[in-house]
């Protein structure tokens, strides 16, 4: 009977999808509740990527971190040096990674910065790149086990 080799076939692979999307899912819960990715973003990132979210999501997290490691080295660079209004090109940049994939408290940090720098105002400067690291380790780090479900 057709129908019922075609329920046999299909039952291993549907098996497999959801258990690679429960993994997946729980790191992006524990993501939310930790509070490094804005679950409001992630929802429209489902919607806008429908049922290609997980692997086209994936995708776009293995351009963040390619991308964050080398901006957040040149960066400090930067910061050290004082090359401040190449820092803000790097800044705006990385704001726009961040908020795209919703690493909301990167973003933040990014921004403040910025507006710190754009200002001229540089005395929370130092501070606040420290802070900025945490968030980049945190967005780090949860990009990989996200690259690992």
């Amino acid at each position: 009977n057709y129908f019922e080799f075609q329920l046999v076939a299909k039952a291993p692979f549907t098996f497999r999808e959801t258990s690679a999307h429960t993994t997946f899912s729980d790191s992006l819960e524990s993501a939310f509740q930790s509070e490094i990715l804005d679950p409001a973003r992630i929802g429209e990132l489902r919607e806008t990527l429908a049922h290609n979210f997980e692997s086209a999501f994936t995708q776009l997290l293995e351009e963040f971190q390619a991308t964050l490691l080398a901006d957040s080295n040149l960066l400090e660079g930067l910061i050290e040096a004082k090359v401040y209004p190449r820092a803000l090109k790097i800044l705006h940049r990385m704001k726009g990674a961040a908020l795209n994939l919703g690493f909301a408290p990167m973003a933040v940090k990014v921004l403040q910065i910025h507006q710190y720098l754009s200002r001229e105002e540089y005395s929370q400067v130092d501070v606040l790149y420290k802070e900025l690291q945490v968030e980049v380790e945190r967005a780090t780090d949860l990009s990989l086990k996200l690259l690992q479900c």
